[in-house]
């Protein structure tokens, strides 16, 4: 069974590839104004919790908070690395809106960007643990 017809082709495939972003950052933004960091039980980071270590990805909710606030420094103190992340995946959704209209390019797995990127989490995740690197840790 086909997906049903829509003005402009079918629901789903690029159409929803380049709607999709801006709706869940419309809705994350009226989510975090709604729910204001500290007024909604987010749950902790497990790791955290039961080692009191930081994993990579603590602060994720208070840089959420602050992006939504616009305080981009505020979200770099938080976790750098969700940031980079971020712009990284913003800059991706803006080419994939330009390339919109072209055929998509046939394309392998990159195994070492993968690899590296997959690196990089685990050595963020580590410096940020490390007496002397405070500055990589959520404040």
């Amino acid at each position: 069974m086909t997906a049903p017809p829509v003005a402009g082709g079918r629901i789903g495939g690029a159409g929803l590839r380049l709607a999709l972003p801006p709706v869940v950052a419309v809705g994350a933004a009226i989510w975090f104004r709604a729910f204001p960091a500290g007024s909604f039980p987010y749950p902790p980071c497990p790791l955290y919790a039961l080692t009191g270590l930081y994993c990579p990805g603590c602060g994720s909710t208070r840089v959420c908070h602050a992006l939504a606030a616009g305080d981009v420094p505020g979200a770099f103190r938080q976790n750098p690395l969700v940031v980079v992340t971020l712009a990284a995946l913003a800059a991706l959704w803006v080419r994939a809106v330009v390339r919109a209209g072209r055929p998509p390019a046939a394309r392998a797995a990159r195994p070492r960007l993968i690899a590296g990127v997959a690196a990089a989490v685990v050595l963020f995740g580590v410096l940020r643990n490390l007496p002397g690197l405070e500055l990589l840790a959520p404040r």
